[in-house]
């Protein structure tokens, strides 16, 4: 029986180096969002944030596949893991904790960016806003300057 407990965590601590492998790569396109996002807004590569963007996207995906792939592992874990001595399931407890750090600390970078990213899409909306409004000013004088009529003009003679 502990050889299928020793294939069970062989399994789990595979499966688990790859998820932390992948949240170290989120980690990485994160920070460099976070360096992206901490420019002005003037000078934000808004192609660059938006590639980051999909690249996250990307690894949060595959994160949730692989977290698919682990279900039946841990399930087959919690059945067998009492069969195994506390020595041989060391590293499997170095990576749940290896992991719930790097969580922690891409869970922090995210809340930093959110809030960088809201302060340039709000920069962008005031810039917009006064565009918008130099246009409709530019189009009132437009509107005089064309010899058009005047918007409230007595027909009456």
């Amino acid at each position: 029986m502990a050889g299928k407990a020793q294939e069970v965590l062989a399994a789990l601590c595979s499966a688990m180096t790859e998820q932390r492998d992948l949240y170290v790569r989120l980690e990485g396109e994160a920070r460099a969002l976070g360096e992206e996002a901490a420019r002005p807004s003037e000078e934000a590569d808004v192609d660059r944030i938006l590639a980051l963007v999909e690249s996250k996207q990307t690894l949060m995906d595959e994160l949730a596949a692989l977290d698919a792939r682990l279900v039946p592992l841990r399930e087959a874990w919690a059945g067998v893991r009492l069969e195994l001595p506390e020595s041989e399931c060391a590293p499997l407890a170095a990576l749940i904790d290896e992991l719930r750090a790097l969580m922690q600390l891409v869970m922090r970078i995210e809340e930093e960016n959110s809030h960088r990213l809201t302060k340039h899409t709000e920069a962008i909306a005031r810039r917009l806003g006064k565009v918008r409004r130099a246009r409709r000013a530019g189009q009132a004088y437009g509107e005089q300057e064309r010899g058009s009529r005047p918007r409230f003009y007595d027909e009456r003679k």
